[in-house]
């Protein structure tokens, strides 16, 4: 009988069993790692948006200026801004403001001054995506 002689492993004994198990592992947890740093990145860039604001002209009739608030939910301003109409010029056409932000919700506060007294207006919004979101002052 020939003595048994011990040989080196080869590269396919190496690879079975557990060792190739624990392979695949790895590499899928380093993808699944990836994938959720790349997923947090772009949901944490601030996206274009420009906030569309619809008024109803007849309830608007002798305001002359218009305040637009927005602030993130712990109450921090993020931006004001003042809207302004001349003599003779009414609010059908919708106040647009185009900002950068970060995803999330915001809130939006408009005030205004008239003869019949002060008009405010609040609503909570959420931006998910670029583009234009439209709001209307009638709508809850």
């Amino acid at each position: 009988m020939a003595p048994e002689t011990l040989e080196p492993p080869s590269p396919d004994s190496a690879l079975s069993g557990r060792a190739r198990w624990r392979r695949v592992a790895a590499v899928l947890c380093l993808g699944l790692g990836v994938g959720l740093a790349l997923a947090t990145f772009f949901r944490s860039r601030p996206v274009e948006v420009t906030l569309e604001f619809w008024l109803p002209a007849e309830r608007f009739q002798g305001v002359r200026e218009l305040f637009v608030s927005l602030r993130a939910p712990d109450g921090t301003p993020v931006s004001e801004s003042v809207f302004f109409r001349k003599d003779g010029q009414d609010w059908r056409d919708p106040l647009r403001h185009s900002l950068r932000l970060p995803r999330g919700s915001y809130r939006v506060t408009a005030n205004a001054r008239c003869a019949e007294g002060d008009l405010r207006w609040q609503r909570e919004i959420r931006i998910e995506q670029e583009g234009t979101q439209r709001f209307s002052w009638n709508a809850p």
